[in-house]
């Protein structure tokens, strides 16, 4: 079974996009131009380099970089990530990172990002597909034209 996780942007510059992730990926969150995931260059309350999710689906931790007004899940601040520390969601439990459940809220600036994780069922009586011929076709996946894969916002 493949599971999903999305964060659906309900307050903010990106309120109603939604963000994409499966299998394994990072996603630095910030103003810089370098971010996976850009918040608005006018949120000064977000930090250039404010947050990373670390995505192993469907585990997700959120690591808080140091930012000066932190990073809140369902209103309460998580500790800020040593940076002599390997990022690995194993150091969630030392209070480094913090695990995400399905509904949980996470504030980063004036942006506020639901967390979804889903769990989705293949079609095994489906065809198959060649990803070698079907590979760069730019066929995107269906859904709303705001939601953006883990390629497309968080690499």
């Amino acid at each position: 079974m493949e599971s999903r996780i999305t964060l659906v942007a309900t307050e903010g510059g990106l309120k109603g996009q939604e963000f994409e992730f499966g299998g394994r990926a990072w996603c630095l969150v910030g103003r810089s131009s370098g971010c996976s995931l850009r918040l608005p260059a006018g949120d000064v309350t977000a930090s250039r380099h404010h947050c990373l999710f670390d995505v192993d689906a469907p585990a997700v931790v959120l690591y808080d970089l140091g930012s000066r007004n932190g990073t809140y899940v369902n209103a309460e601040r998580i500790r800020v990530h040593d940076p002599d520390t390997r990022v690995d969601p194993a150091l969630a439990g030392a209070g480094r990172g913090r695990l995400l459940a399905d509904g949980d809220e996470v504030r980063i600036g004036n942006t506020m990002f639901l967390v979804r994780i889903t769990d989705l069922v293949s079609d095994v009586k489906g065809p198959a597909v060649d990803e070698e011929t079907s590979a760069g076709q730019g066929t995107p996946p269906p859904g709303p034209a705001s939601r953006r894969s883990v390629c497309e916002a968080c690499c």
